[in-house]
């Protein structure tokens, strides 16, 4: 860093009014952010739309956490803070979680007469005719997480549980749109008649090649939609500027000319 050369000692002046200062500067946040949400609303392309409302979350948990090097964690732990969309954001999403340690699950014969089954599907678990906060809230990932802690030990059993937690599963998503371009929500507006506000699962069967061969399947994807995020990015904006109030600290305080990126491009 450059050579600091001390002019003078810092003096607050007798007249400033921090409540007054700090009223004004929140109320400017406020409209600020109401402005780019706003503005969000406008796009019409729902990736992008997505991009822009992670990338608001992103900038507002980073400032809140003082910038760390774990974006992750900052991202999660700003949303769980201030979001009051759901209850089960802390709690494991058992189908993806299913889909992710499926070659691990061995076969067996569960009815004489028929062929081997996985001793552990969706099917037996009554998964595929729950809803998500049904699914989340029902327990069943333990099962499997019970098994492939059998199967491969206990810290890789805890690594699928961080990973396939439903706030890991927003990061993943917010990954998956700002580095792919990849959006697994709907548009925030539309005239469809089926137009849910959280997650939900989606039946879906599938045609493709594989290995040469043309091969379908069916399966269940977990659909998160852009209007869940936009709902969520709303109770963040507002909590955070409450926090704020009741913390007595200024919403941009962090973003300073003391900040290394501005030379470095990094923050530590």
């Amino acid at each position: 860093m450059p050579e600091i050369t001390i002019r003078r000692k810092f003096e607050v002046d007798p007249a400033y009014d921090l409540e007054k200062a700090l009223s004004k500067e929140i109320e400017l946040a406020r409209k600020f952010l109401e402005k780019e949400l706003i503005a969000i609303d406008q796009i019409a392309e729902p990736t992008m739309q997505l991009i822009c409302m992670f990338s608001l979350l992103d900038s507002l948990a980073q400032e809140q956490a003082n910038y760390p090097w774990d974006s992750k964690k900052a991202f999660c732990e700003f949303i769980l803070a201030h979001q009051k969309q759901c209850d089960y954001l802390t709690y494991v999403d058992p189908v993806t979680l299913f889909y992710r340690v499926e070659d691990l699950i061995e076969k067996s014969v569960l009815i004489p007469g028929f062929p081997p089954e996985k001793v552990i599907s969706l099917e037996t678990m009554g998964l595929h005719m729950h809803s998500v906060r049904e699914s989340v809230l029902s327990g069943k990932a333990q099962e499997i997480l019970t098994y492939i802690s059998q199967k491969k030990g206990p810290q890789f059993a805890e690594k699928m549980m961080r990973e396939h937690q439903m706030i890991s599963l927003l990061y993943r998503m917010r990954s998956k749109a700002v580095h792919e371009m990849s959006s697994l929500g709907q548009r925030l507006q539309g005239n469809e008649r089926f137009a849910p506000t959280e997650p939900y699962y989606r039946d879906v069967g599938r045609l493709y090649v594989l290995n040469g061969d043309v091969v379908s399947d069916n399966a269940y994807e977990l659909i998160i939609p852009s209007v869940f995020i936009r709902n969520i990015l709303q109770d963040c904006v507002a909590g955070y500027l409450s926090e704020c109030r009741e913390k007595k600290r200024f919403p941009f305080e962090n973003n300073s000319m003391s900040r290394k990126y501005r030379l470095t491009w990094y923050d530590t």
